[in-house]
């Protein structure tokens, strides 16, 4: 990717400008109520599963207060970018990109995440769990790099560390609401907390309830997409059974739907005329020529997009956790049983146009259960260790179908190549596609603290897994309400090739045109594995000062195989079934260092190799799993915040990232306009390409100001600058689909009571209403039914938009 630009540099510079000016404010880190003047608070994380100040831990990370959640509204993951450079989550078509400098899990159900997410100590591996909406959290730890001791072998690439807000020993509550007119959303939440008759009984219960109106105009259906509607609710019961032990479960309930897509056409180009073909149209023209609504003509970015097909993702997840924290001398043994499952059915106009052609659903169902014993001795001593024990088991069944519907304008366009006799039995056929796996894993963990002295300290760890796969894929060839296609009466009227080559009946028919359309071949293939790592850690940590620690570490990273859950074809006929683990190896060295109580800088520096990287490759078609890539990722990340009055507080945070493929064979290439008469299917080399998503430079800046009104009130502003340079937002790397570098400023001003009982604010996002479109890629069938052209497709991210916002607190 390029350097920064002088445009981009230009934008940086005045959107920190901005905020160094104390023109508006925002922080993103923990705000206290009763900071000493001129003194920053403490930020207390659970990274190294105790609680531990930031400025002591030797891991690089960024800690986003609940404060921060809700006065930002930052309703999901996905907008926490804008807060914590190095962290992406990325919605695509076929699932969630969540990465860590650089390294993400493709989109395809048989991948854990090389991101890892736990919430109150229970891990969330599937990439539909990250989906689920923020409810009254305490706090959201990014942790760089890879955590394998603590966090366990599937995160490579770091780990969110979620912590949701526990009962209290006082009653307590709060009721928050917020409207926005520009895309009509909603959201409103309320929170109960305190003691249930007894001290020993606590509960605390919160419950949220948000809509959305979309943010693209669906052209085809005259709507607003995507329209989201989402509700949740959780209770926590604390017990101190004694004073020595603690029991706590938690019950959680989320439901989250959603209506079309933020998705549009913004690249259509028809095949280069040739001697054959001086005639040629784009993909809109072809589908318009063949009675498609005029909709499709508008292929430019301009936030309407065309769609016809029912687009819909309905999702339902429950988790339980069940607690014990028991006090055994100076020790602490902790138990921690979880509980969750998830399904969700979804249906996407697969051509990404407002013409029938391809509708896709998917009905996904998953389970797991799981239990960790761990043992916590106390601080302060020579040595101090955690050791635990973990078990997993987990249960996963997909079904996907791409059905041909008697509309579907594919049958005119193979009524042209193959006739209307063959064409015509594609007719109101499916092609159902099953997956199903089930996994077991066991592990044991220890992480050792070596106090040398006073000023320098060891720490070694050591995580062994044992995991254990079985998985299932079949593809079969149906009609509409699933029933075998006719495999014995022969069709006459077909094309002579076909005869020649022995297709004579519906069934094999069907399964021709399959495999030339969706390079889709009927099978039926099961396997299992079994696979184990020990994965260790060695750092050093030295304290030159009693405000400056500084360290470095070592550690190994795994990611486990699996199975591919998408491939349309087993190998050896195109497709891919087995993949092999992930590996990586991580450098780092980083320093935390506090100046006279009023400012905190943070500094890492790493190197990271990663070995067998998985990688899903679109072939214009479909997506098949390799183990085809190596990377050599290495930056700098510095984060700070500086309080430069009792009332003024400045955050910002910088990181350079340099992502590097060693190798990548069998990548997809960029379509460009050919005169070609089938699909591109020509694969490139990346090797000395980054990935996509990566830009070289992306930053954060914030600062918050309040001011005093008399005693008893307080005006605060807040303005939160973000950064990122210019990236590849396609996964083929395409240059004719690169987010370009941009500056996006959000802001608050508020208005309420100092002790914090209640206030009102404009919130603010997007205000430089800057065009912003992450993701990208080709539209399926383009290349292939123009025979030679190109089309594009962009997720659009919101423009600007302000909200009203009021929250009581008692």
């Amino acid at each position: 990717m390029s350097d920064l630009n002088r445009v981009a540099r230009r934008d940086l510079v005045t959107a920190i400008s901005l905020v160094l000016l104390g023109s508006a404010a925002g922080a993103q880190n923990a705000q206290p109520e009763a900071a000493e003047a001129g003194s920053l608070e403490e930020v207390v994380v659970t990274a190294q599963k105790r609680e531990e100040s930031l400025s002591d831990v030797p891991i690089a990370i960024t800690a986003i207060s609940a404060d921060k959640l809700q006065d930002a509204g930052i309703v999901s993951l996905e907008g926490m970018k804008n807060y914590a450079p190095s962290f992406l989550m990325q919605p695509t078509p076929q699932g969630n990109a969540i990465s860590i400098r650089g390294i993400f899990s493709g989109t395809n159900a048989g991948f854990e995440q090389s991101v890892g997410t736990y919430v109150d100590g229970l891990y969330r591996g599937r990439g539909q769990q990250a989906r689920t909406p923020f409810l009254d959290l305490e706090r959201i730890e990014v942790l760089r790099g890879s955590q394998s001791i603590l966090f366990g072998k599937n995160s490579v690439a770091g780990a969110l560390n979620i912590t949701s807000a526990r009962p209290t020993g006082s009653f307590e509550g709060s009721v928050s609401a917020l409207y926005e007119p520009e895309y009509d959303e909603q959201l409103y939440t309320g929170v109960l907390s305190g003691p249930l008759g007894t001290d020993r009984l606590r509960g605390r219960v919160a419950a949220r309830y948000r809509e959305y109106g979309g943010n693209i105009e669906n052209l085809t259906k005259l709507v607003d997409e995507s329209e989201q509607e989402e509700s949740q609710v959780r209770a926590w019961l604390e017990f101190d059974l004694t004073d020595n032990v603690e029991l706590a479960l938690k019950a959680e309930h989320s439901k989250f739907d959603s209506t079309g897509r933020p998705y549009e056409v913004v690249d259509d180009r028809a095949a280069l005329p040739s001697a054959t073909r001086p005639v040629t149209a784009t993909y809109a023209q072809t589908l318009r020529a063949l009675g498609a609504d005029a909709s499709v003509l508008n292929n430019f970015p301009d936030g309407k997009r065309s769609a016809d097909a029912a687009e819909f993702s309905d999702n339902e997840m429950n988790e339980y956790g069940f607690f014990v924290d028991w006090q055994l001398g100076e020790h602490t043994l902790t138990a921690i049983t979880g509980y969750s499952e998830y399904e969700f059915g979804e249906s996407t106009d697969a051509d990404i146009t407002g013409a029938p052609v391809l509708v896709q659903s998917v009905d996904e169902e998953f389970e797991q259960v799981s239990q960790e014993l761990r043992l916590t001795s106390p601080t302060g001593g020579r040595i101090e260790y955690l050791a635990g024990v973990y078990w997993e088991k987990t249960e996963l069944d997909s079904l996907t179908k791409i059905p041909f519907y008697s509309n579907t304008l594919l049958i005119p366009i193979l009524t042209a190549q193959v006739g209307a006799t063959a064409a015509s039995q594609l007719s109101d056929t499916d092609g159902p596609r099953t997956f199903s796996q089930e996994s077991e894993s066991y592990a044991g963990f220890v992480h050792v603290t070596w106090n040398i002295t006073d000023a320098l300290r060891s720490n070694v760890g050591l995580r062994y897994t044992k995991e254990d796969k079985t998985a299932s894929r079949a593809v079969r060839y149906t009609d509409l309400n699933g029933a075998p296609l006719d495999s014995t009466t022969v069709i006459a009227g077909l094309p002579p090739s076909f005869y020649t080559l022995g297709i004579d009946t519906r069934a094999e028919v069907v399964a021709f045109l399959n495999r030339s359309l969706l390079q889709k071949v009927a099978h039926n293939i099961s396997d299992e594995r079994s696979e184990d790592h020990v994965l260790p850690s060695v750092g050093l940590q030295y304290d030159i000062t009693d405000d400056v620690m500084t360290y470095a570490t070592w550690t190994k990273g795994a990611k486990g195989g699996g199975y591919d859950s998408i491939s349309n074809a087993p190998p050896g006929q195109g497709g891919s079934f087995e993949f092999e683990p992930e590996k990586a190896e991580n450098y780092e060295i980083g320093a935390k260092m506090t100046f006279a109580g009023q400012l905190e800088v943070n500094l890492a520096a790493y190197y990271t190799e990663f070995d067998d990287l998985q990688v899903s490759v679109f072939n214009g078609v479909s997506y098949n799993v390799s183990n085809a890539g190596a990377a050599e990722i290495k930056g700098v990340e510095l984060d700070s915040r500086w309080r430069a009055t009792s009332n003024l507080l400045f955050s910002a945070a910088v990181a350079w990232t340099d992502f590097e493929f060693t190798e990548f064979s069998g990548a997809p290439c960029p379509i460009e306009p050919s005169t070609a008469t089938a699909p591109a299917g020509v694969t490139c080399d990346n090797a000395g390409k980054p990935n996509q998503y990566v830009a070289d430079w992306t930053a954060s800046a914030s600062a918050d100001y309040r001011i005093p009104m008399g005693s008893r009130f307080e005006l605060r502003t807040v303005l939160d600058a973000y950064y990122t340079g210019d990236y590849f937002a396609s996964p083929n790397l395409d240059p004719k689909q690169t987010q370009e570098a941009y500056t996006k400023l959000n802001g608050r001003i508020s208005f309420g009571r100092a002790d914090s009982a209640w206030d009102i604010a404009l919130v603010g996002k997007n205000l430089t209403d800057e065009r912003i479109m992450p993701y990208g890629a080709d539209l399926p069938l383009a290349n292939s039914l123009t025979r030679g052209g190109f089309a594009a497709m962009r997720y659009i991210e919101p423009g600007r938009s302000v909200a009203v916002q009021a929250n009581f607190r008692f």
